[in-house]
């Protein structure tokens, strides 16, 4: 490398310039040549925040969360530089508002796009008898679920106006969503699992009018689906103290997986907190959250690897299970799992106002070509903000293995290389 940037005339001063900073782009630092050094905001509406990102086939960054103080859904989509894609919506930015009487919250809590390039964006709508900050507690909720076409306008086609509003009882809504290999749409949260078809419909294929109740009662997080089309649901439910990890999967019409631990489910022993579930090309589970202090609250990222039974993948991590600490900081917690390009994990998570990313090995091992020691961490705000807003609510992987980072206030966003 160095006898050829000389061959083309450039001084050893410039050569060592230029080393500098290809040396300064190292995995798990910010990638600078993402919006503004590495980070990008966008205002929406008002007081607006991501809570879910995904990337699409061309390598767009598409983030969706709440804005106008949760009364709107709020899609925005980027191209890989991270400007606004304009071809999305003409601004890059789209908001859907779903009907309701009374004090209405709306917001979506989940996003991703099917084969044909289309967006979906589910979450929850609920209905407070006065303000939360006055008091007031929740009448009902329903799952909203929308779809965008790849040009941002609503696909008329979903439900007649690009929105799907359902009652599941109680305070059900949708936590997570999953798009499965014929385009249908399975969502997962309080205690429910469920498929939609293409046009909106509830599924009545899957299980009993396309809603499924889960083996055993829990919270559910998140949501994915693997190469045989059954859908890996993982979430928490009470025990004692504290919480339990529950892992479900489901065979494709619905029922449990009897293949799959115990009665299609397997539940952790130990307290902790589960958030994001993610499966590789060999079927196998990645489980990821945090575990718990004594005092309840969030400590340490706790990931667990599952064979395609249900029992743990016993040469990952020693046990199957890796429990990752952030020098003195508590609270932290794993939101997005997910496999690189090279089986590598990557955890995002976060710890208050701080980012924390950490990069496994295919053994379990942190991968210490990855900031060094394979953790990253640093406050998630604008470098010129004095106060940082919500925090980490997201994250995903790109084609390239860079990690984009999401959360708020605003839209803000964050890239880190993630190449070697």
């Amino acid at each position: 490398m160095r006898r050829f940037l000389l061959a083309l005339g450039l001084t050893p001063l410039a050569v060592l310039a230029t080393a500098g900073i290809a040396q300064a782009a190292k995995p798990g630092h910010l990638d600078r040549s993402f919006g503004d050094g590495g980070w990008v905001s966008t205002r929406i509406v008002a007081h607006e925040y991501v809570d879910a990102v995904t990337i699409d086939s061309r390598k767009r960054i598409v983030a969706a969360g709440a804005a106008a103080d949760n009364s709107l859904f709020g899609v925005a989509r980027y191209r890989g530089s991270g400007r606004l894609d304009r071809s999305f919506s003409g601004d890059g930015k789209v908001t859907t508002e779903f009907p309701g009487s009374g004090i209405v919250f709306q917001w979506p809590s989940s996003v991703a796009i099917d084969s044909r390039g289309r967006i979906v964006a589910a979450g929850g709508e609920c209905t407070y008898d006065d303000y939360p900050q006055e008091g007031g507690t929740i009448i009902g909720c329903e799952t909203p679920v929308a779809r965008y076409m790849p040009d941002g306008s609503p696909d008329t086609s979903f439900g007649g106006d690009g929105k799907v509003a359902t009652d599941f009882g109680g305070t059900n809504r949708a936590n997570s969503v999953a798009i499965d290999s014929k385009d249908r749409i399975v969502i997962a949260g309080e205690g429910v699992v469920a498929r939609y078809r293409q046009n909106g419909t509830l599924d009545p294929s899957f299980s009993t009018g396309g809603v499924a109740t889960p083996p055993t009662p829990a919270y559910l997080t998140s949501v994915a689906i693997d190469s045989q089309g059954r859908i890996v649901a993982l979430g928490d439910r009470p025990a004692g103290d504290g919480y339990r990890f529950v892992l479900m999967r489901f065979l494709p019409d619905g029922s449990p997986d009897p293949s799959f631990g115990n009665g299609g489910k397997v539940v952790r022993p130990e307290d902790g907190l589960a958030f994001a579930v993610a499966i590789n090309s060999k079927d196998q589970i990645m489980a990821a959250g945090g575990t718990l202090s004594q005092s309840g609250e969030p400590g340490d990222f706790r990931l667990a690897f599952y064979k395609e039974d249900g029992t743990r993948l016993g040469r990952w991590g020693g046990d199957g299970e890796v429990t990752t600490s952030f020098h003195d900081r508590h609270a932290a917690r794993a939101l997005s799992v997910g496999f690189d390009s090279r089986g590598r994990i990557v955890a995002i998570g976060g710890m208050g106002h701080a980012y924390a990313l950490a990069r496994y090995r295919r053994d379990g091992s942190l991968d210490r070509s990855f900031s060094g020691n394979g953790k990253a961490t640093g406050r998630f705000a604008l470098p010129q903000r004095r106060h940082a807003g919500l925090g980490v609510r997201g994250g995903a992987i790109d084609q390239r293995d860079r990690i984009v980072v999401a959360g708020g206030g605003h839209f803000l966003l964050a890239r880190f290389i993630g190449y070697r």
